[in-house]
């Protein structure tokens, strides 16, 4: 049992008190009352006790920390909760005016992470250990989700809790205990100029908005988002270009009005007109089972253009041949005939040679005439 003793010289009494080896140990208090050394002391002793018993956790020690500091200058340590710290944390992103994809982001990697946590959601975010973290990523794998995406929210989350560990709020990063997941990369596929060709002509046939579509895809490289989004303000028709904001990066990207695309938007557009070019795909969302990218599987289909789609080790499917290849075929296209590649990655909106690397799928035949020039070493 703690004890506490007072040497004649000190203004402080001493805590007596058994460690977690058995042996007898004496440590000042920082105390001059009686009261509040003796409490100080057994605070000591029962940390030690729970040490001995191999029940000591982070949350423990930060606890008997605040409580001391609370002893002895008035002030509380408490860390706050898991719930209130990550809240905090997207509005202190919101204020450094981070992109608004980015906020709805983090903020659903928030919601998902907190109901993983059930009633733990509450505790103080220095009670959040490895295991909680490896938990919610079980959860969102054994729930079908993406690895890649799975991936990323691991890293928003150890963003998060590199934040709690820099104010001081925790010791350690929880979510660096955790193993993030193997990312499975699977290549996105380009199209033919046939295949172009008879995915335009099924929309128009049908009538439908997605000719319009297709078409900004194929001759401008925006993603599914971005075209549905562009506006009749976007055209300069004077200099003939297209000026446009991604959705995903915030860039501001400059295209040429393509010819093709000229002639088409000479059929039925209005002068001085403005308001979304599609309308009707603006109004709709992207993902989703009626949403722009399944649909736009549907027509592939109809219009006899094979999606390719392969079935991940997660069981969900993945079409390597979709809108988002109209970005990929369109860098191609420009890399094949000669276009530097700054003047592509400006073009497409990249942000780094890298990416656009990435995004050019050389063909066979231009590679094997490259090679046809290599003379016989043999």
């Amino acid at each position: 049992m703690a004890s506490i003793w007072k040497h004649p010289k000190s203004p402080f009494f001493m805590a007596c008190y058994t460690d977690h080896l058995g042996k007898r140990r004496k440590r000042t208090t920082k105390q001059s009352g009686r009261r509040e050394a003796l409490r100080v002391a057994q605070e000591f002793e029962d940390l030690e006790r729970a040490a001995r018993k191999n029940h000591v956790t982070t949350h423990a020690l930060q606890r008997f920390a605040s409580d001391l500091n609370q002893s002895l200058t008035g002030q509380s340590l408490e860390t706050p909760s898991i719930t209130r710290f990550l809240e905090d944390w997207i509005e202190g992103k919101k204020s450094r005016n981070a992109k608004l994809s980015t906020i709805e982001r983090y903020t659903t990697v928030k919601n998902l992470f907190l109901k993983s946590l059930e009633r733990m959601r509450e505790a103080p975010i220095s009670a959040i250990g490895g295991k909680h973290l490896e938990s919610f990523l079980r959860q969102r794998l054994k729930a079908g989700t993406a690895s890649k995406t799975v991936f990323v929210d691991m890293k928003i989350l150890r963003a998060a809790f590199n934040e709690a560990v820099g104010f001081g709020h925790i010791v350690v990063n929880p979510a660096r205990m955790v193993k993030l997941p193997e990312v499975q990369s699977e290549k996105r596929e380009i199209f033919t100029v046939e295949e172009i060709k008879k995915l335009i002509e099924a929309a128009f046939e049908e009538e439908s908005q997605w000719t319009t579509m297709i078409l900004l895809g194929a001759t401008t490289g925006a993603r599914l988002k971005d075209c549905a989004n562009m506006r009749w303000e976007n055209i300069d028709w004077n200099t003939q270009m297209i000026r446009y904001i991604q959705a995903k990066t915030g860039k501001t990207v400059d295209v040429p009005l393509h010819p093709d695309l000229d002639d088409h938007f000479e059929m039925y557009r209005v002068v001085n007109e403005t308001g979304f070019i599609c309308p009707e795909m603006a109004a709709r969302a992207v993902d989703g089972k009626h949403g722009l990218s399944a649909s736009f599987i549907r027509l592939m289909k109809r219009a006899g253009v094979d999606p390719k789609t392969i079935e991940r080790k997660n069981k969900r499917k993945f079409s390597t041949k979709s809108f988002h290849s109209l970005r990929y075929t369109f860098n191609t296209i420009l890399y094949e005939n000669g276009v530097d590649q700054e003047v592509r990655r400006k073009i497409i909106g990249h942000s780094s040679m890298f990416m656009n690397d990435h995004y050019t799928k050389p063909a066979v035949e231009p590679l094997k005439r490259a090679m046809d020039k290599m003379p016989s070493v043999y």
